[in-house]
């Protein structure tokens, strides 16, 4: 018996290690007493409630090491749970303490799942009156402690986290542990996270400027807390929210450990009830399901090809688009924010329900994260030099604008070997493909280069670099002025094409607008012409000369020559006149 319940002792031991945050034996005595203790948890969040319960107890020898063990005080009734860890297949057969040892005991390795397993068996059968709450150390900053604890084993669970609007990223947990002395542990649930960005090319933004009609595709990624396997579902939600500017495209991709799993998450899209936007939900009920041994949607069958199991590491990444409306605010940011939702507590063991707006079992919230895109207009003043606006003239506003689209590729590549069941491609002259093998006759029709090889197919999606055109017409209003709004990035030229009459037709005006996203402030480049405004718009005064004549016929100047020759033929008469009286 002795032996055995040594053995026991190294089992729960090597539970306790196995949990993701091992406890940490204070050097100094006990400070309440020779078997009186303190279990110290380090969490510097505010509002969580812990209570420890005894399972086992027994005698502590002078080496500090439990022997003798027996059921705890806290075990409401030691047949129930035995009969409970016996109708599983993990304890099938244990029907006392000593046959629980002994299968506990049996892998030296103490595997993690059943450890697990334990934890969540035990859970169910204690006595909550014999619970020993926590208090907030109000000594020791960002502690919890449990105090007056007997020698044992203690099963600590987290009845209670943090509830309230401002409060994210609550996790409950549990351990297993050796009392024999004061314990210091770490809160050991973990949460995931969530970033959002705005791909431009080969890299990941948080802010940019495009126009409206133009793309802006987004890339959405999720993290796996730590304690993953510590949960028997775990519920995983993303919560994407759209501003009125922004019109969602459906073109949603979910990747798993870089394998498409969209068909196995529900997505669903609905428009806001109080705020102008669109909100869209991406979630699974259980990312557990998604590992490498069965396909989630048939029970049995393997998962799909390229699939591997779920870890710390994993990363779930979303991948959509969409298209900047005409609502979209001009001078200020168009957000989009995600956030995500997700089970918090291991100790549930229930049937996660289809992802829902809310879930109606224990979940977290991330902190949310936002992305913005920033439109700004152009404004024109139309005069024509002495302060009068001259309306009627038409303007064109001709430019480029960069933008990104999802584009759907296939990839051929060569076959290195033939399987059944695989369907292969056959390469043509004109470099498409076919899945119709060349033969004699139809040979002339393939590529020469590749006849005898096969080729297999991948279907792959990317973002590329787009320039979109971009041509707007608008005329002057009787107050002299005109605007283009709704403009991103990219270089712009402004030709007056209808000009009022009598005055000349200025010259077109080329001019690029850039955006500092550091500062999210819109300047015009190589064009002094082109101001910004404090609202962040861009602003130009555009003068209309009067055009230049020459005199016409009958004006003034040839008047002038009319009446002085006149005059000189009147002079040359009298001239004429006056020396034939003289001569006479």
């Amino acid at each position: 018996m002795k032996k055995m319940n040594k053995l026991f002792t190294l089992a729960l031991a090597l539970i306790m290690i196995l949990s993701l945050a091992a406890p940490a034996f204070a050097d100094s005595p006990d400070a309440q007493g020779e078997h009186n203790h303190v279990i110290t948890i380090e969490n510097h969040v505010a509002g969580y409630e812990y209570t420890a319960y005894q399972i086992f107890d027994g005698d502590v020898t002078s080496d500090g090491i439990l022997s003798n063990l027996a059921w705890g005080n806290a075990i409401a009734d030691p047949a129930a749970l035995l009969a409970e860890l016996a109708a599983t297949s993990t304890f099938a057969g244990v029907n006392s303490v000593d046959a629980l040892v002994l299968k506990l005991s049996s892998n030296s390795t103490m595997d993690n799942d059943m450890a697990k397993e334990f934890a969540s068996i035990v859970a169910d059968h204690v006595d909550e009156t014999k619970g020993v709450a926590s208090e907030w150390n109000t000594v020791k900053a960002n502690t919890y402690t449990i105090s007056d604890l007997e020698d044992g084993y203690y099963l600590v669970l987290n009845t209670s986290v943090p509830d309230g609007a401002e409060d994210y990223n609550a996790t409950y947990t549990r351990y297993i542990m050796e009392v024999v002395r004061n314990v210091t542990v770490a809160h050991k649930g973990t949460y995931p996270e969530v970033t959002k960005k705005i791909q431009e090319g080969d890299k990941l933004v948080d802010v940019n400027s495009v126009g409206v009609g133009d793309l802006v595709p987004y890339v959405i990624t999720g993290t796996v807390p730590t304690n993953l396997y510590d949960y028997s579902a775990y519920y995983y939600q993303f919560r994407d929210t759209l501003s009125e500017g922004l019109t969602y495209n459906g073109d949603i991709k979910v990747f798993v450990n870089d394998v498409d799993v969209t068909s196995y998450f529900t997505i669903s899209v609905s428009e806001y009830s109080n705020v102008d936007g669109t909100t869209i939900y991406i979630g699974i009920s259980d990312l557990l399901t998604l590992d490498d041994d069965q396909d989630p949607a048939t029970e049995g069958v393997q998962m799909i090809e390229g699939m591997t199991a779920i870890n710390a590491n994993t990363d779930v990444v979303v991948t959509y688009s969409a298209t900047v409306n005409q609502d979209a605010v001009i001078t200020g940011p168009n957000p989009n924010t995600v956030d995500l939702i997700y089970s918090n507590d291991p100790n549930w063991e229930g049937t996660p329900p289809p992802p829902t707006p809310n879930p109606e079992i224990p979940v977290g919230i991330t902190l949310p994260d936002t992305v913005e895109t920033w439109l700004t207009k152009l404004t024109i003043l139309k005069y024509d030099g002495q302060g009068k606006s001259l309306e009627g003239a038409e303007f064109q506003l001709d430019g480029t604008s960069t933008q990104f689209m999802l584009v759907t590729k296939d990839i051929f590549t060569e076959a290195a070997t033939t399987e059944e069941g695989v369907t292969y491609y056959y390469k043509l002259a004109d470099g498409k493909f076919s899945t119709t093998a060349p033969t004699e006759e139809t040979a002339s029709h393939y590529d020469a280069d590749s006849i005898g090889k096969k080729y297999v197919r991948e279907t792959v999606q990317t973002w590329e670099e787009e320039t979109s055109a971009v041509k707007i017409k608008a005329f002057v209003g009787t107050d002299g002025y005109l605007t283009f709004s709704g403009l991103g990035e990219g270089t712009y030229t402004l030709t007056e094409t209808v000009t009022p009459a009598g005055y000349n037709t200025i010259a077109p005006i080329t001019f690029e607008i850039k955006f500092n996203k550091t500062e999210k402030q819109f300047h015009a480049d190589d064009n002094s012409l082109i101001m910004v405004e404090d609202d962040n718009t861009l602003y130009a005064e555009i003068v209309n000369v009067a055009g230049n004549t020459l005199p016409s016929t009958g004006g003034v100047g040839t008047t002038m020559f009319y009446l002085f020759g006149s005059m000189m033929v009147v002079c040359a008469g009298v001239l004429l006149i006056t020396k034939k009286r003289m001569a006479a």
